[in-house]
């Protein structure tokens, strides 16, 4: 049997553990003289981007963007939850006049949002959110007055929401113009399937004299890096519920 580098599948793996990974196969490397072997053009682009990706992360991670994206969300996701809950709480009113308005309009219309959660991705979110916002504005303000809603609270839930898309197209708009981590992971797994294809091939070369060494150095790292894989395919890959 061909001895080969086994396969991850890093679709799997938290980011975090793949540039740990990714930083442990250049330890395996060098530590086999690998990296004095291999072509330059090959192991040079994996080095640099192995050191570049954690610092890329964080540069994203901390982008003041996304400082502002969370604070307006928060603000909003509150809004939201406040004013369907003073909504709901009609139906328990001791004023049936209250209770029949809410039955005939307010419930239908709570009905199409009572299972959105404001933990949704941010489009999907965005879009629900100025929904519900005309969907309320379609309402009687004089009877909702009585579960203390009011018109100006759904123009400030309606900013919010306004002002938290502004930002996050303001945020795509400037991460389309530099590489992002994902962008950087998804070429480190291109170059790591490439360079475990070439130690593949190295270590199954014809051995004579003169190759004798560079080949049992490709398959004693080959060995290691199947190791490397082994260990996180038991350790770090997220299991899909059953």
């Amino acid at each position: 049997m061909i001895p080969k580098v086994k396969k991850l599948a890093f679709d799997h793996i938290h980011k975090a553990a793949k540039i740990q990974f990714h930083k442990e196969v250049l330890d395996i490397l060098e530590k086999n003289g690998l990296d004095r072997i291999l072509p330059e053009d090959l192991i040079g682009e994996y080095r640099q981007n192995v050191a570049h990706l954690p610092e890329l992360d964080r540069q994203y991670v901390a982008d003041p963007l996304t400082k502002r994206l969370e604070r307006l969300d928060d603000a909003r996701d509150a809004a939201f939850r406040v004013i369907r809950f003073s909504l709901s709480a009609m139906s328990d009113s001791l004023d049936n006049e209250t209770v029949r308005y809410y039955e005939t309009a307010v419930e239908p219309m709570l009905a199409a949002f009572w299972d959105f959660t404001p933990e949704a991705d941010y489009a999907t979110e965005t879009e629900v959110l100025r929904a519900f916002c005309g969907k309320v504005r379609e309402l009687d303000f004089s009877m909702l007055a009585k579960a203390y809603v009011t018109r100006q609270q759904i123009d400030d839930l309606a900013d919010l929401n306004d002002r938290f898309e502004a930002v996050y197209v303001e945020r795509t708009e400037k991460r389309s113009k530099y590489e992002s981590p994902a962008a950087l992971v998804r070429a480190l797994e291109d170059e790591w399937r490439i360079l475990s294809a070439f130690v593949t091939a190295r270590a199954n070369d014809p051995v004579t004299d003169e190759s004798r060494p560079t080949v049992e150095a490709f398959r004693t790292a080959l060995n290691a890096l199947n190791e490397h894989i082994d260990y996180y395919r038991q350790n770090y890959i997220v299991r899909g519920k059953k």
